[in-house]
Parts: structure tokens; C-alpha cells; sequence
């Protein structure tokens, strides 16, 4: 399964969900880089942050660079800029002040060990983030779902009380495992 997004002109990111990892790549106007990360390293801490374009500043400066430059060579410095390079340095400062407060987003950031994913707002906001946290879910039910007996008991209860807390089974599946712990300690197969 796979999903791509795509804000503004030059953010996006891509999701490729595998059996056992994710492979996310993120590529912006100032760097391209991704990771795979198995789904157990990805936590269930997830915030909203503001995310701005930087475009827009980067054009402003440039068309204040051009109306500078039009004065300075044309003119010798010693009168106004042409009439299209003070209108190009105009707009360019309107886009420069007013770019940063229009072109931004709120975007969703979920923690992993490797560093955050961000996904963007849009119409598939909502699956992905689903997508991630269901297969984090089945992964570490996988891993830590069933009662070993070589452990401790009450390193086996607190592993269920983490699975339980952090909503990976449910508090029926937390009494379920604790009564099968506890009854595997009294009869001697549990330390």
C-alpha cells in the first residue's frame, strides 16, 4: 500500500507500507531524504505543527534583488528603478511580508526512532495516520502479545500493563494474560 502527497510546489512525501516496515521519503525545496522503519519504532505520539512554505521569501528577496539591480545599472543609482522593476520589487515585498502568513499549513508530525514522519493535511491525512498507528498496533501485538513463561511474572504483568496503557490490547486482553500469569506462577511454571 502506498500513498503520496503533495502541498504547496515543492513538499512532498511518500508512504510505502510493507509487511513489517514503513519506507518514507520527504522531499522539500531545501532537502530530500527518507528512512525505513520497522513499525514497532514507531510511537503513538503524534502533534500538530505549522509548517510554512519558504518560496515565497525566496522570490520576494529575489524580485527586491532585481528592482536593486535595475536602479543600480540603468539608472547609475542616481534616479528611480524603471517603472516594471519598481513594480516587480513591489509585489516581490508584498509576497516576501505577507508569503509566510499565507502560504503555511498545519500538518500532522508522529514520533519515531529514527526521526518524525510528517503528513501533510489533505484527503488522505486521516488514512495514513490510521494506517500507521493500526500497523504499529498489530506489530507490537506480534512481538509482545503472548504470555513467555521463561520470563519473570512481573516482568510479564508489566509488559501486559504497557500493552494495556498503550491501547495494543484491551483491558479484557490485560486481565486475560494477568490471570494466565498469575495461575502459571502459583503452579511453578513462572518465576
Amino acid at each position: 500500500m502506498q500513498f503520496k502527497q503533495k502541498k504547496f510546489l515543492f513538499t512532498s512525501t511518500a508512504f510505502t507500507f510493507g509487511e513489517r516496515e514503513l519506507d518514507y521519503q520527504i522531499h522539500d525545496e531545501s532537502t530530500s531524504f527518507g528512512f525505513h522503519i520497522t513499525y514497532e519504532n514507531i510511537t503513538a505520539e503524534k502533534s500538530r505543527q505549522t509548517i510554512a512554505e519558504h518560496w515565497p521569501g525566496i522570490l520576494g528577496f529575489l524580485g527586491i534583488a532585481y528592482m536593486s539591480i535595475d536602479w543600480r545599472l540603468i539608472t547609475g543609482g542616481d534616479s528611480l528603478p524603471s517603472l516594471p522593476a519598481m513594480i516587480i520589487g513591489c509585489l516581490s515585498l508584498i509576497l516576501l511580508l505577507a508569503g509566510r502568513r499565507f502560504f503555511k499549513t498545519e500538518a500532522t508530525f508522529v514520533t519515531t526512532t529514527l526521526g518524525s514522519l510528517l503528513i501533510l493535511p489533505g484527503e488522505q491525512h486521516d488514512q495514513i495516520v490510521a494506517e500507521i498507528l493500526k500497523r504499529r498496533k498489530d506489530a507490537l501485538r506480534r512481538q509482545h502479545g503472548v504470555v513467555n513463561p521463561l520470563n519473570h511474572a512481573q516482568d510479564e504483568i508489566e509488559r501486559f500493563r504497557w500493552l494495556r496503557d498503550e491501547n495494543i490490547i484491551t483491558p479484557e486482553e490485560f486481565n486475560a494474560a494477568y490471570g494466565d500469569i498469575t495461575a502459571r506462577q502459583h503452579s511453578g511454571a513462572m518465576s
